[in-house]
């Protein structure tokens, strides 16, 4: 038991320390700058699945309404 967490404190030792070299050397951490889109670009992808919600429809028939529409933009 004992040298279970001694052995947990030696690998979160080890990851904390090299985590903090690879920030020393100029490494990021985290997601990248611009993965997520802005508001406006998902309302004009999704402009048709809005209408569908706004319209008071309900959420399995605007996922089927959605799927259809993929469906149509691949072919």
């Amino acid at each position: 038991m004992l040298g279970t967490c001694a052995e947990i404190e030696n690998i979160k030792f080890r990851l904390d320390s090299g985590r903090a070299k690879f920030i020393a050397d100029g490494g990021k951490l985290g997601r990248k700058v611009g993965y997520r889109k802005s508001k406006e670009k998902k309302q004009e992808e999704y402009k048709e699945v809005i209408k569908e919600l706004k319209r008071a429809t309900s959420i399995r028939r605007t996922v089927n309404y959605a799927m259809s529409l993929s469906l149509q933009f691949k072919e």
